[in-house]
């Protein structure tokens, strides 16, 4: 339920990001490593309490998810947060991911119904897939500065719900 909240939330404004039209609320979590063949382990990971969950939230969670230059989600997870905010969490990018630049978002939920927006969206990350036999990299570390504008921002404007991602293959009905 939440991979699929998340997903929702998340890949429905990669169109207005790249129209512009949006921007990301907030600065970087720490990405580790940076680049990799495929098959490699990212973690995701935030010290710095950003995304302490308000009052009154339910169920809080962090996701993240892991896109192609598409816009295709190809790998996500999900972890509860702590009271502080705090969070690290892993996923792979998938064996088989061509070389080249793939998108990490992360955004936090109150996780207080299915249709909510984030309460806190992070500024993309990128890590870079490498032919195989590439040693990962994991320098910086460290997430650029905050309120540095992010190449492709998530947030969507104003309150509502965010237009729904296109489905690039057929629906398959059962019944």
């Amino acid at each position: 339920m939440r991979r699929r909240l998340l997903a929702v939330s998340l890949a429905a404004v990669l169109p207005l990001a790249s129209a512009g039209v949006a921007r990301a609320d907030h600065g970087g979590f720490t990405l580790s490593p940076t680049s990799g063949p495929a098959g490699t382990t990212l973690t995701v990971s935030d010290d710095e309490g950003q995304c302490e969950p308000p009052e009154g939230a339910a169920d809080p969670f962090v996701g993240v998810l892991l896109f192609d230059q598409d816009g295709e989600a190809l790998n996500g997870n999900d972890a509860d947060l702590t009271g502080s905010g705090n969070f690290t969490l892993s996923l792979s990018v998938p064996r088989g991911t061509p070389t080249g630049t793939l998108d990490v978002a992360v955004a936090c939920f109150e996780g207080n119904d299915e249709d909510e927006d984030p309460f806190f969206v992070f500024d993309e990350r990128t890590f870079r897939v490498t032919a195989a036999g590439s040693s990962p990299t994991t320098a910086p570390t460290k997430p650029p500065a905050k309120n540095v504008p992010a190449t492709k921002p998530q947030a969507p404007a104003g309150k509502g719900k965010a237009p729904a991602a296109a489905v690039k293959a057929q629906p398959t009905f059962t019944g």
